[in-house]
């Protein structure tokens, strides 16, 4: 048994989507942003894993290939694309069309912003001698077993940066994830980050650090705690509104 910060960050954005998704387990939605997240994703965590060597046409290929298994893995499961999630009115097939040109983009701007500001900020290589990407964590939050994945661990003249990648369009509007990161970072290297951001990929660059420092060790205790409360007890509070994306709403009797 474990907790996350998107376990975290999903009952408190909505608990009845988490009882249906991690609990009951009802299908969920295709949509073709995961195929976008996860090629990207991919892509850029072996060019970091390569010290930032690895050239653009290598990473464009994995990112192609991670691309054709997410989607053939997502097609298995729904081969009707009209069900597919999707942005607009466009069909199904021409948002994944759109959305795979968006992977190649965004994966060149990643790695344009690289080359441009490798003076300014470096991969951080861990007290294990192994680059700071996709840097996996457990903590003990007070007694709950907390697991996850840093995306990257940037080192700059000033000090740590903790930095998750998102490929969406929007920053996200809690400060919860880095909050947490930012802490995990800590207990790994001893070092705190005195900063934390997103890499936005449709922008090719970082987002304005997102203010961290005001949240203690202490309250992330305090999130855990209540979110092992929550599930322990099957407090499932549902909140309708944010329905659109919602991987689950067709087994919601809370949709909107």
């Amino acid at each position: 048994m474990h907790r996350s910060v998107s376990q975290l960050t999903s009952w408190l954005q909505c608990g009845e989507a988490y009882r249906l998704q991690r609990i009951e387990k009802v299908p969920q939605l295709q949509a073709g942003w995961f195929a976008q997240g996860t090629a990207t994703h991919v892509a850029l965590e072996g060019y970091e894993k390569s010290g930032r060597r690895m050239d653009l046409d290598t990473c464009l290929a994995i990112a192609t290939e991670a691309w054709q298994q997410e989607t053939a893995d997502m097609y298995a499961k729904d081969s009707n694309l009209e069900n597919w999630l999707k942005g607009g009115k466009k069909s199904t097939e021409q948002d994944l069309t759109e959305r795979f040109a968006k992977v190649q983009e965004h994966v060149a701007g990643y790695i344009a912003w690289c080359e441009t500001n490798r003076e300014h900020e470096w991969l951080y290589t861990m007290p294990d001698g192994t680059p700071a990407s996709e840097v996996s964590f457990e903590l003990d939050v007070n007694g709950v077993r907390v697991i996850g994945a840093i995306d990257l661990i940037i080192e700059t003249p000033k000090g740590l940066i903790v930095r998750d990648i998102k490929t969406g369009t929007k920053i996200p509007p809690s400060p919860i994830q880095l909050a947490v990161y930012r802490w995990a970072v800590e207990r790994l290297t001893g070092i705190l980050p005195y900063q934390a951001d997103y890499f936005m990929t449709k922008d090719g660059k970082p987002s304005k650090p997102v203010k961290v420092d005001k949240y203690s060790w202490a309250m992330v205790e305090s999130w855990f705690k209540h979110l092992e409360a929550g599930v322990q007890n099957n407090v499932f509070p549902a909140n309708p509104g944010e329905c659109f994306p919602c991987t689950v709403k067709n087994s919601c009797t809370y949709a909107y």
